[in-house]
């Protein structure tokens, strides 16, 4: 699904497979609901949901995951793994707030699951945060400041991690950070 400008609520149902940019530059999209039985992406038999599935659709302000789900959950309409929310997949791009308080149990920031969040100003990633996947804030045009607690464990960003954050100012490394990669 591209650049389709009257979609503004999907569920998807019985899809298996979500592939990067499933849904792409959906600009009237609020709320998608992913399927009951979609599965963590598996490698080997290519199925299941990509990191980044859902790419520059601005207007989302929710994402449900059915309580069936097995892999996944959602909380005030962010995408966790389940049952640990050690993994934060998808955060929705309109979700009201300049600040966004990452649970201390996530460990993971997935590729792409601030994308395009159109709110942010400010982010504080908690110590327990071990991966910072690519293009994690990518277009997150509003974030200005991003600051890691003080024993944060990250040794490097992933590539493009703060790719086209505009009005980015001030980030304040981690003292574990060894390698930055490209991540600007």
């Amino acid at each position: 699904i591209s650049k389709t400008t009257k979609l503004k609520d999907i569920n998807l149902n019985k899809v298996t497979k979500l592939s990067i940019a499933s849904i792409f530059a959906a600009t009237m999209l609020q709320k998608i609901t992913l399927p009951e039985g979609i599965k963590k992406y598996n490698p080997t038999t290519k199925m299941g949901m990509s990191e980044g599935c859902f790419e520059s659709c601005t207007k989302v302000t929710e994402y449900k995951v059915p309580a069936g789900n097995t892999d996944f959950l959602d909380d005030s309409g962010v995408v966790y793994s389940k049952p640990a929310k050690d993994v934060l997949y998808l955060y929705p791009p309109n979700k009201a707030g300049m600040t966004f308080s990452i649970p201390s149990s996530v460990r993971t920031l997935a590729s792409k699951c601030f994308q395009s969040a159109q709110n942010i100003t400010t982010m504080l990633i908690p110590k327990t945060v071990e991966n910072l996947n690519q293009e994690t804030f990518r277009a997150a045009e509003k974030l200005e400041t991003v600051t890691f607690e003080e024993t944060a464990q990250i040794k490097k960003f992933g590539y493009h991690a703060f790719r086209a954050c505009k009005s980015l100012k001030t980030i304040t490394f981690p003292k574990s950070l060894t390698n930055i990669n490209i991540c600007f």
